[in-house]
């Protein structure tokens, strides 16, 4: 009896062990790279004639085989009229990689949060660093500033 309760106790233990790693190893595997995450709690007024840079900024290192990158940039703001988004690689032009318009916030000044997310082809990207900037501006001339509150953008090399 007893060695069957020492031998249960092992096998409990190497199981208590086991789900540890595991759970360890997921929660890693989830960490991004510092200069792959950009987050601010600074907000700013934006204005201008699309597109100008944004200045929010992260970087990718691709390996040898180029893969495309996923980019997700969430933000809270205030519009009073309609504002494009895109992203700058590597100081080019803006460009959409996908969802790019920020619509006027529907009540006032209440405050609104969105996210985009894009996927930037391997066709554009070159080995070793790539970096993406958000960028954008107003749709119509002389629209009141943009007001932008806390942010994030992380990236990720797509498998």
């Amino acid at each position: 009896m007893k060695a069957l309760s020492k031998t249960y106790k092992t096998s409990l233990m190497l199981v208590i062990a086991l789900a540890c790693m595991i759970a360890a190893s997921s929660i890693s595997a989830l960490a991004v790279p510092p200069n792959e995450a950009f987050y601010t709690y600074t907000g700013e007024n934006l204005s201008g004639a699309c597109c100008f840079s944004w200045n929010d900024a992260v970087t990718v290192t691709e390996p040898t085989a180029i893969t495309p990158v996923v980019l997700t940039w969430t933000t809270e703001y205030v519009a009073h009229a309609f504002y494009l988004v895109g992203l700058s690689v590597n100081n080019g032009p803006c460009t959409a990689f996908g969802a790019r318009t920020l619509a006027p916030t529907l009540q006032g000044d209440q405050v609104e949060t969105t996210s985009f997310q894009w996927v930037v082809p391997k066709s554009v990207l070159v080995k070793g660093k790539n970096t993406f900037t958000v960028c954008g501006g107003e749709v119509a001339p002389s629209s009141p500033p943009i007001q932008l509150g806390i942010r994030s953008y992380a990236a990720r090399l797509s498998k």
